[in-house]
């Protein structure tokens, strides 16, 4: 599938978003889109750098945890910190979408080089289903507990996937 959006067409739909969020909107498109990708990829970098912190071994909790499902708590924890984190300065819309496109980035990665179990070209595996789900938990955060800040969110949804409320690599339901 092909998407093509003119720049009118994205800038009709970041200002539609951006309306329903109550933000601001620059007068060139352009300006938003550069401004949106920093916005997202510094984002980005904190949420998995506090992820690493907090989700390893060595911080358990008080309990031990298996190291597969630790890796599944720090990919979710990612997962929905940044849905719900883009959901809140850019709506709902504008989420799902960069999240999508985050799937078939990864998707289409695995497809042309391959991995250590997947030979190149046989099959586009990123997790998509899973992925997409804790997307939703994070923007269903955002519908919850509306206004928190980059931080807040990460530390609302810390303690929501200590909790066991995330899906795990095989797509299954933790809680």
């Amino acid at each position: 599938m092909k998407i093509i959006l003119t720049e009118r067409q994205l800038h009709n739909i970041i200002s539609e978003q951006a309306a329903i969020s109550k933000y601001q909107i620059p007068k060139e498109t352009g300006e938003i889109v550069v401004d949106m990708l920093d916005f997202i990829e510094r984002t980005r970098d904190k949420i998995e750098s506090y992820a690493k912190n907090v989700f390893n071994q060595s911080t358990p909790w008080g309990q031990r945890i298996e190291p597969n499902i630790i890796k599944d708590m720090e990919d979710a924890f990612c997962h929905q910190t940044m849905s719900a984190i883009i959901m809140a300065k850019y709506g709902k819309t504008i989420s799902w979408v960069i999240g999508w496109m985050n799937e078939i980035k990864g998707g289409l990665r695995i497809f042309l080089k391959g991995s250590k179990k997947i030979p190149r070209f046989t099959k586009m595996s990123s997790g998509y289903t899973t992925d997409m789900k804790n997307n939703e938990i994070g923007r269903e955060m955002v519908n919850r507990y509306p206004g928190k800040n980059v931080d807040g969110y990460m530390k609302l949804i810390e303690k929501n996937v200590k909790a066991y409320n995330f899906y795990d690599r095989y797509g299954k339901y933790m809680r």
